[in-house]
């Protein structure tokens, strides 16, 4: 089988017109973030983990599409907690939201953890969850493929600190379902800001650091951890799976 080589990026946090959260200027984020993607070659796929968008903006949205067009580089994205659906699927043609797709002979299985805010039709919970349908998707789907990825928003293990009260709230079913399965290789999330990079029971769990702005579980509960932001780079090869860590190298 040949390499596959997949940049894993999350929580890019794009505003209406590009303005500026936390003191943060997200969009200038973004376009670093775009000139380091440049200077990567044989990209087989992006892979955006949630939270394209912090507002749920129409402009984000086409915005983002717009420039990721433009790179040329096959882009998937899946719901996070900041995003808004209908938004998401009416403002992006090039990124797109799928449910499963196929890099050569890897599945991958999208999966939306987001729990809508019936108080606020507008907004999401912070936490998340993967319900019962899903769980069966990933079973019946994975069957198809020698070996599986999933992707999707909250973090379905433990990273630590004040970061853990950010975690998929049913990951027990998660993990046994995964277990279940069996080829379930990979598991890439995002939501915690934070690059983590974990194996377990055989299964590798990989969290992108924020494009927008970073945390740390060792740093005071959302001081931002100036200078972490950053992706990933994921090469497959055989049964080898290798993450390294990229960052934006900007100054505060």
């Amino acid at each position: 089988m040949s390499k596959i080589r997949i940049l894993h990026i999350s929580d890019i946090h794009l505003t209406d017109q590009g303005m500026s959260i936390w003191g943060v200027n997200t969009m200038e984020h973004f376009h670093r973030l775009v000139g380091s993607i440049k200077t990567h070659s044989d990209i087989d796929a992006i892979i955006i983990s949630g939270d394209l968008s912090n507002d749920g903006s129409k402009w984000s949205y086409g915005y983002a599409d717009n420039v990721f067009s433009q790179l040329g580089i096959p882009t998937y994205v899946c719901m996070g907690n900041h995003d808004n659906f209908v938004s998401l699927n009416n403002h992006t043609h090039y990124c797109k939201n799928v449910r499963e797709l196929q890099i050569k002979d890897w599945g991958f299985l999208f999966l939306n953890s987001v729990i809508p805010d019936i108080d606020n039709p507008d907004k999401n919970k912070a936490r998340g969850e993967v319900d019962k349908g899903q769980l069966e998707f990933i079973r019946g789907a994975s069957s198809k493929y020698k070996n599986v990825v999933l992707v999707l928003h909250h973090p379905p293990i433990e990273t630590g600190g004040w970061l853990d009260r950010r975690i998929l709230e049913n990951r027990t079913e998660l993990i046994e379902c995964i277990q279940e399965c069996r080829n379930i290789r990979i598991v890439m999330y995002g939501h915690i800001h934070c690059y983590t990079n974990y194996t377990q029971s055989g299964v590798l769990y990989t969290s992108a650091p924020a494009v927008s702005y970073a945390f740390d579980n060792r740093l005071a509960k959302f001081e931002i951890d100036y200078g972490a932001e950053g992706y990933n780079l994921i090469e497959i090869e055989n049964n080898d799976i290798k993450v390294q860590n990229y960052k934006l190298n900007h100054s505060k």
